[in-house]
């Protein structure tokens, strides 16, 4: 398969529905009345715009390894998505351990997994007296090990059901408080009141404005000295400009805006369009510092979270001047 690089991919103003149609469809070899069947939906698929994919990709029909047209619902993460998503649709039949495919994907048992994720990130960000904010913990998957190792942790969600299912998974234990937030105002905490942050499987689903929202929310309530851990989506830079463009050409479209993104042919697990370089520069723009951007970690770099083209970023407060 022939790899995407700027060059190769097409400039947005070549996406226009063309005006002759059928001479389109001929350039394509197919007859204009040629029309490709989506199997999951109801409406069909122009053979013209598959064409067009499969001459970007080098592919032809014969040789496409993957029913890569399949209609999929992939909408654009929003805080009305997430909402529904996490507090109606999924069932957390195991309180997010349910969620085991970026270990699968580097061929780790999930539990080791895990295990050394919170050793790398979490346990060595942690004092008894910390006091740890988590943003969107879901029913606790990592709240388990953040008040392990805590004085005070304050969780953070936009689910009431959520935070609902934390405190009565916890037991009430005193040192867990929790805020429902309509977005990403942390306007509950007091400025320089927090010693560590984290999230993680949270802002991969985050647009642009509500991580910006969060990372400015970051500047104000860390301690000098603090960190902020967050695990968030990377697109690859040279996608975020075919967006505009790709969205409009339904599945087609998210077929390139995967490969042009993250390399995939299907199943873009519902990341944002940000990249990690964005996320870098947002964090500096509040003044907080990057330490780290990494996609693995372990003895051998045998962890990682390259399933979709994650990435986590270390961030660090400055300490106050004088």
């Amino acid at each position: 398969m022939r790899e995407l690089t700027d060059s190769s991919l097409p400039d947005a103003r070549s996406w226009r529905r063309p005006n002759d149609t059928a001479a389109q469809l001929r350039q394509f070899g197919h007859a204009s009345d040629d029309r490709v069947a989506c199997s999951s939906s109801r409406w069909i698929l122009p053979a013209l715009r598959r064409q067009i994919v499969l001459k970007m990709l080098g592919l032809t029909h014969e040789s496409c390894p993957l029913p890569i047209f399949e209609c999929q619902g992939e909408p654009m993460p929003s805080v009305e998505w997430n909402r529904a998503a996490w507090s109606q649709r999924h069932g957390w039949e195991q309180h997010g351990d349910e969620w085991s495919g970026m270990a699968a994907a580097c061929g780790q048992p999930y539990e080791l997994w895990k295990e050394s994720l919170v050793e790398t990130f979490l346990a060595s960000s942690l004092t008894p007296t910390s006091d740890v904010l988590e943003i969107a913990p879901g029913h606790g998957r990592w709240t388990e090990h953040l008040l392990a190792g805590a004085g005070q942790v304050d969780v953070v969600d936009i689910n009431q059901e959520c935070l609902d299912a934390c405190r009565a998974r916890f037991d009430d234990d005193p040192r867990l408080r929790g805020h429902l937030t309509t977005g990403s105002s942390l306007a509950f905490l007091p400025t320089r009141s927090i010693d560590f942050v984290w999230s993680f499987d949270s802002f991969v689903h985050m647009d642009a404005d509500v991580i910006k929202g969060y990372l400015n929310e970051f500047a104000r309530v860390i301690r000098p000295g603090g960190r902020a851990i967050i695990h968030h989506a990377g697109i690859r830079p040279l996608a975020l400009p075919l967006a505009p463009a790709t969205r409009r050409l339904g599945v087609a479209g998210r077929v390139v805006q995967r490969l042009a993104g993250q390399g995939r042919l299907r199943d873009s697990g519902n990341r944002s369009m940000v990249s990690r370089q964005q996320v870098a520069g947002w964090a500096g723009q509040v003044g907080l510092t990057v330490e780290r951007q990494t996609q693995s970690w372990g003895d051998r770099g045998q962890h990682d979270v390259r399933k979709y083209g994650d990435w986590i970023t270390i961030l660090h407060q400055p300490a106050a001047a004088g």
